[in-house]
């Protein structure tokens, strides 16, 4: 994990830099005044923050992380049955002795109107698939 906090730290603070270089830069060649470049900085600074905090899957080596597809098409002949795909992603990451350090459930629901005509049938009648990563 001492390896994900640094990699983090550093996308930070190069985050930071770039950030300020390009305010202070385009302020100065705009001829703005030294408020805009502190409020400017401020700004950058508290997104960059925003987006650190961000949740993703952090992993080790040895882990494994694993993605899996589960689909299921609805669809009635009646004009006010269902009528709709849903597409569920699992994401799961283990540590190397397999107990489950990370889960991420996602579900979305599009009505086949919004659709390509086929897709949904076709995506929900392919067999389920899980792929899975390994960290070495």
């Amino acid at each position: 994990m001492k390896w994900n906090a640094e990699y983090e730290k550093a996308i930070r603070y190069t985050g930071h830099l770039a950030t300020a270089g390009l305010t202070v830069a385009a302020t100065l060649a705009t001829g703005g005044v030294l408020t805009s470049i502190v409020v400017g900085i401020a700004a950058a600074v508290l997104k960059d923050e925003m987006q650190a905090s961000v949740s993703y899957p952090r992993v080790a080596r040895g882990w494994h992380y694993e993605l899996t597809y589960q689909n299921e098409f609805l669809w009635s002949p009646h004009p006010w049955g269902r009528r709709c795909f849903t597409q569920g992603v699992i994401a799961i990451a283990r540590d190397w002795e397999g107990a489950e350090k990370y889960r991420a459930v996602s579900k979305t629901t599009y009505n086949t109107d919004e659709l390509p005509d086929g897709l949904a049938r076709t995506i929900a009648s392919a067999r389920s698939r899980a792929s899975e990563s390994n960290y070495v």
